[in-house]
């Protein structure tokens, strides 16, 4: 169990966005409802950045990617009561209502892709909740580069992606995939060979961009690909309102580091051998993600072993396969004998 720092979370008495915005952003208007899944990301956050021994309260510049009216950045407080926290989103008129009802927050509207309003090395938390859920590989690549352009060195953000766990609940939900034209098992398989599969046919057609649709995200294509722009600190299953994965990064201090493992010796300085044990320690996190993956697979075999090894025709066809193995073992014994027989002198 991870020790929680002070909770970040804001005591106010700030208005709620109307209806449709709340509808928009959080898939319910309740009221209720929306305020309480905005404190329980509040309390996600919190957690991730525990995990890696960092609390909310010390980063000084925050941006909120994908703000949409404020469900999380209303009940979050800034470092020092002098400062703001920033949000940007797609919606203008989500953004809009931000500026006007939430003053400790300056949001801009942003398009679907880069840039950002901001210089190189504006903030030093950058934080999200399910904007990666629903980019393709084109526009989350953009994004995770322009993300590292206005990320300090050293500084953290923090992502979500729908991983297996969204994937099996979407699929027990929605039945798969019948808009979109391919049947369960094929989603799986793309899931498993691909590490990401998007699907533009989904409920988001008629409410969003054509860039914004549903994206799920095998946990070793999170370590294999988002590593060529971050450092990766963390991953937490189920870690975003207990259905998403929480994604912990890092801007690296130095320059990027190689694909291949760093030369050992000889180190001249401090900052060289700082460099090969950030090397190192990003190979071992890389190494460690593609155990747990080969775990996943063993774990989806297994499974599949046990539906085919408990179901009636398994049952039925189990003295044909003993027969085969029979005959297959006296094929091999006659063969084994007829060498020794050919070898044999009957004088």
């Amino acid at each position: 169990m991870i020790d929680l720092p002070e909770p970040s979370l804001a005591n106010s008495d700030l208005p709620l966005p109307p209806k449709h915005l709340r509808l928009r952003v959080a898939g319910n208007d309740d009221a209720d409802r929306f305020a309480k899944s905005g404190r329980m990301s509040v309390q996600d956050l919190d957690r991730a950045l525990a995990s890696i021994g960092r609390s909310f309260s010390e980063f000084a510049d925050v941006l909120e990617w994908g703000c949409g009216c404020g469900r999380i950045l209303r009940h979050l407080r800034p470092a020092q009561a002098s400062e703001k926290l920033y949000g940007v989103d797609i919606d203008q008129e989500a953004v809009s209502w931000i500026n006007e009802n939430l003053p400790r927050v300056s949001a801009s509207r942003i398009d679907g892709m880069p840039p950002l309003p901001y210089t190189v090395d504006s903030f030093d938390l950058i934080f999200n909740h399910s904007v990666m859920s629903h980019l393709n590989e084109v526009y989350q690549d953009a994004w995770l580069a322009e993300l590292a352009r206005v990320l300090r060195p050293g500084g953290i953000i923090t992502l979500t992606v729908k991983g297996r766990h969204a994937f099996k609940h979407y699929v027990q939900t929605a039945g798969m995939i019948a808009s979109a034209r391919i049947t369960d098992r094929a989603a799986e398989d793309t899931l498993r060979s691909n590490g990401i599969i998007y699907i533009d046919e989904d409920q988001w057609s008629r409410v969003f961009p054509n860039f914004y649709h549903t994206a799920f995200h095998d946990v070793g294509y999170v370590f294999d690909r988002w590593t060529r722009f971050f450092d990766l600190r963390s991953y937490i299953p189920r870690g975003a309102l207990d259905h998403q994965d929480m994604v912990v990064l890092q801007k690296p201090t130095n320059q990027r580091v190689q694909q291949d493992l760093p030369e050992l010796l000889p180190c001249r300085d401090k900052a060289d051998l700082e460099r090969v044990v950030s090397e190192l320690q990003r190979e071992k996190v890389i190494h460690v993600a593609r155990l747990a993956r080969m775990q996943e697979d063993l774990t989806f075999v297994q499974d599949k072993l046990r539906e085919v090894h408990t179901s009636l025709s398994w049952r039925l066809t189990r003295p044909i396969r003993a027969l085969r193995r029979l005959i297959a073992q006296g094929r091999n014994l006659i063969s084994k004998m007829t060498p020794a027989l050919g070898r044999h002198d009957p004088g």
